[in-house]
């Protein structure tokens, strides 16, 4: 699994098939947990960095918007944009309203939101895999010493 991933596949592959465990191989075991590790990891790190650049896209958006609900916005780039102008100048006291209900900025946060769910699965993923070295070696001697 390559990023970018979604949410739904990234929880499936995980519970189905990468936390399973192979009790009659726990050498194998331990060698597949730094596979495993490097895949979370490279998938981790890709949305992160997605999630920061929707940040980044949320900003400058934010910034446009403004403009454009203040009536600041040239005409030209709100041609580029496709957008109608504003018919009414909204005041700054009400701002607020009208930015968190822009459906624009409102999908953008989505986006963000579900790259930093990934971002959380994977950290939690990888703390699971770190901790599951301990358990296999901690196996992998109990069946020593019980043979």
């Amino acid at each position: 699994m390559k990023p970018p991933v979604k949410l739904d596949d990234l929880r499936e592959e995980w519970y189905s098939k990468d936390s399973i465990i192979d009790e009659t191989e726990p050498g194998k075991e331990l060698i597949r947990v730094s596979a495993l590790h490097g895949k979370y990891l490279n998938i981790l790190s890709y949305h992160r960095m997605l999630s920061r650049k929707f940040v980044k896209d949320y900003e400058s958006l934010k910034l446009t918007k403004t403009q454009y609900y203040l009536g600041e916005l040239p005409y030209d780039e709100l041609k580029e944009r496709g957008w109608e102008p504003e018919q009414r100048t909204i005041g700054k006291p009400s701002l607020p309203l009208y930015m968190d209900a822009d459906e624009d900025l409102t999908n953008l946060l989505i986006k963000k939101m579900v790259h930093d769910e990934i971002v959380d699965l994977c950290t939690l993923i990888i703390k699971e895999l770190n901790s599951r070295v301990y358990a296999l070696r901690a196996f992998i001697e109990w069946k020593k010493m019980t043979s």
